[in-house]
């Protein structure tokens, strides 16, 4: 802002398009999240008022649960279609980029389902134990426990050794 005039709340040019968009703005964004980066880094950067914080942040969340949402319902076509590796592109998208969605649980589970269509047991393990320890109690869990067990596969749910990452992508150190 120049001398003398009132700092706006958010930087015009970005972060408006966050906090004041409609729904289908917001789903536009997830073409535009490659070319413009973290959204985090520019919510720091961009949200200037304090009591407007809170507000932005959950408009933000919302924003990144509907990408979210947006990628599982892609995977799960995918899915549907017999194209598995490209599933579990959008699933591991899910579980890497919007670990803190409503829908991390979904995509755990689906990996799961994903891996042992396509025979990768250790990978489906992987995942299972993943969604084990961090949601113990979920349905997802319950029946990702049901699905590993009926092909003969026991899950250890105790402390991961290696970040999910690591632990999701083949060959991972």
């Amino acid at each position: 802002p120049k001398p003398g005039e009132t700092p706006s709340p958010y930087d015009p040019l970005q972060a408006r398009t966050v906090v004041d968009g409609t729904p289908e703005q917001l789903m536009n964004l997830m073409f535009e999240k490659d070319r413009m980066g973290d959204y985090d880094d520019m919510f720091d950067r961009c949200v200037v008022h304090e009591e407007l914080h809170r507000d932005a942040q959950v408009k933000l969340d919302m924003v990144n649960d509907q990408l979210a949402g947006k990628e599982m319902e892609v995977g799960r076509w995918y899915l549907r279609s017999n194209q598995t590796l490209a599933a579990i592109n959008r699933f591991r998208t899910v579980v890497k980029d919007y670990d803190e969605t409503s829908h991390s649980e979904e995509a755990l589970y689906r990996l799961v389902e994903a891996y042992l269509s396509l025979g990768m047991r250790p990978q489906a393990t992987e995942a299972a134990a993943t969604l084990g320890y961090n949601y113990p109690d979920s349905d997802w869990y319950r029946m990702a426990y049901q699905l590993m067990t009926s092909e003969g596969i026991m899950i250890d749910t105790s402390a991961p050794k290696r970040t999910l990452l690591q632990r999701l992508i083949p060959g991972g150190k």
